[in-house]
Order: structure tokens, then sequence, then C-alpha cells
């Protein structure tokens, strides 16, 4: 059976978030039987926080078979999905969901096979340095690290928005047009404040189960 890891993590600023999410993940990891880290605090020897989730994630790779990687903001709400349907599905050594625009992929939850490509393709992506530019940092450099060669193109599997992008609307994105539903895997809470992001998640976390 190969080894599963959920992988997350945070900066300072998000240990409220954190707080909630985290466990909830944790929870999701061993009822699955899949291992769990959280990286809680970023270690600042690892540089711009921005960053740190590709270092952390080539740090944690090499660990397993399959790595989830999962940003704090993202509440785990179908905790009956498997990973593994995911890895049946499809073949490929990363898979993501379509960006809640529609326009590119999102890095916000990835599912990583330990794979020399893989690994390549993240050590090309960290070592762009750090991107300042609007929508920047890791999202933007492992855009154009997958555009560099056609392997690595071809080692991307890009998911629908509800497998790992659906964005509530609460978040109230213009051009979300495919928010987030009872059912799927996981909301991501993104691009609004941090305290406005943490009262979303209290109020799913807080909902009475069916």
């Amino acid at each position: 059976m190969q080894s599963l890891t959920v992988l997350t993590g945070y900066e300072q600023e998000y240990a409220p978030l954190g707080k909630i999410t985290g466990p909830i993940w944790k929870r999701y990891a061993k009822r699955h039987c899949y291992g769990f880290e959280c990286a809680g605090d970023f270690p600042k020897e690892l540089g711009d926080p921005k960053w740190q989730k590709l270092r952390i994630i080539l740090r944690e790779l090499p660990r397993c078979d399959v790595l989830f990687w999962v940003d704090i903001d993202c509440l785990c709400t179908n905790p009956e999905i498997s990973l593994l349907s995911y890895l049946e599905l499809f073949r490929q050594d990363i898979m993501a969901s379509e960006d809640w625009t529609g326009i590119k992929w999102s890095t916000g939850a990835m599912l990583i096979r330990n794979t020399p490509i893989a690994r390549e393709i993240f050590e090309q992506t960290a070592n762009q340095g750090c991107d300042e530019s609007p929508g920047g940092y890791d999202q933007t450099a492992m855009h154009r690290a997958i555009a560099l060669k056609p392997e690595y193109r071809q080692a991307m599997a890009i998911l629908p928005k509800p497998c790992f992008e659906s964005v509530p609307a609460e978040c109230g994105l213009e051009g979300n047009v495919e928010p987030w539903k009872p059912g799927d895997f996981l909301m991501h809470v993104k691009g609004i404040s941090l305290d406005r992001r943490i009262e979303i998640v209290k109020s799913y976390t807080c909902q009475p189960k069916p």
C-alpha cells in the first residue's frame, strides 16, 4: 500500500486559522490512515513565507509515496472522499484543480506523487526566487516551471474546481461561477481578509452534521 501524507503549514499571522483547519485535516488523515504533518509557524530560516511551502514540500516529499499539500485556508468539508480515488483516476505525477477564475490552476491543494519529475518541477519552481508581482509567489512560479518542458506539462493533471478549489460564495469573488457546494471535498476560503476567512470557516465548522 502506498504511504500518503497530508501536509499543511502557515506563517504566524495565520495561526488563529490554522488552529481551526489544521486539526480538522489531522482528523481527516487519521480517518483514512494517512500520515499528517503541519508546519505550524513556517521556519524563518526557509525565507519568505509565500515561498516556504515549496521548500517544505521538497523536504517532505521524499519521505512518502504521495503527498497532499493543502493551504491552511482550506477546510475539509467532505471527509468521506479518499485521496486514493484521485490516484486511481489520474496517472499524472501532480494533480491540482482549476483556479476559481478558470484561467489557470491553483497551488492551494495539490496531490503529488514522489517521482523524479515531480521533484524536479518543484525544484525548478523554488529556484525562481521571490516574485513580488500581484498574484505572484509560488503559483505564478509553478505555472512558469510547468511551461518549461513538454514532459512537465504531461506530468500535470488539471482537475475540475470542485475537487481541490471550491471557493465559497461568501468570499464574494467576482467571476467565481462555480462556488463551493455541499458534498465538495474542501472549500478554499481566499481573496478576503484573515478575519473574514476565520468567520466563514467557523460558520461552517459550527454547522450541525446531517
